[in-house]
């Protein structure tokens, strides 16, 4: 008898949180786990245009949970550039850098119909090219993200926010890092999911060493089915200084996961 209560409550738990999920940010990351043993492969390619050329990172990452609450991830980019005229980089393809990220989920608070929980993040950025000097798209250069994300979702949005430091030893683009993000969920919660969410999300950086300083906003539209979601954003920057050599236009972000 009690072992039937302990599954009643199981399934109860993983339906809630299934309900109240807006789906993952497009452009950021999640505090939520999806739960231990589970594995996630997703890929998110970038199509940049500056105003020295126009780059396209296709990133492939794959994902596993060892618990409910902690994530460990390999991601491994491919990147294509052409028309560039800056460093004399030309047109070409060659492997990104490769990533090793994990993650662990420190705080979780269930209510009826909502959930609030913390994450903390660890990225590794392994130099497997050479240096662009392009923010956030291969750098070229060991570099090592330490952030907190926090999360809060109910079944009528989600709203999620990040706070970060990246170091880079051999640059000076040691940075400050936040990110927001606000989701909109379409259609009624229902089991199997199916959902379309709107995503407006934010990011800024700011470069301790140089005063540099961009702020990005990112408009997307998610469709989540079963374990499946597709998703697409467009990029903008609100404010870049002047004195970064490569000026962002616009980005364009076309993504597809699958957990199992």
């Amino acid at each position: 008898m009690q072992r039937n209560i302990h599954i009643v409550l199981l399934i109860a738990t993983c339906l809630c949180n299934t309900l109240v999920a807006q789906g993952p940010p497009i452009v950021g990351d999640k505090a939520s786990m999806l739960g231990q043993g589970l594995s996630l492969v997703r890929n998110l390619t970038e199509v940049r245009s500056t105003n020295v050329g126009t780059w396209v990172q296709s990133q492939t990452m794959m994902h596993y949970l060892p618990t409910s609450r902690t994530l460990v991830a390999l991601h491994i980019p491919l990147v294509h550039h052409r028309g560039i005229t800056y460093r004399d980089i030309g047109d070409g393809t060659h492997l990104g850098d490769i990533q090793l990220k994990a993650k662990y989920q420190m705080y979780v608070d269930n209510g009826m119909g909502e959930t609030f929980r913390i994450a903390a993040v660890i990225l590794e950025n392994v130099p497997t090219t050479r240096h662009h000097g392009i923010r956030r798209l291969s750098p070229g250069a060991f570099g090592s993200y330490q952030g907190v994300i926090f999360a809060y979702e109910s079944v009528r949005y989600g709203l999620a926010g990040e706070v970060g430091y990246m170091w880079e030893p051999s640059t000076n683009r040691d940075a400050l890092v936040q990110k927001g993000s606000l989701g909109v969920p379409l259609l009624e919660p229902e089991y199997p999911l199916k959902q379309i969410n709107l995503y407006f999300e934010y990011r800024s950086q700011y470069e301790v060493q140089t005063g540099r300083y961009e702020l990005l906003a990112s408009q997307g539209i998610q469709y989540a089915y079963d374990a499946s979601t597709f998703e697409i954003a467009y990029q903008t920057p609100l404010f870049q200084s002047n004195s970064f050599e490569v000026q962002q236009e616009y980005s364009l972000f076309v993504g597809a996961r699958y957990a199992f």
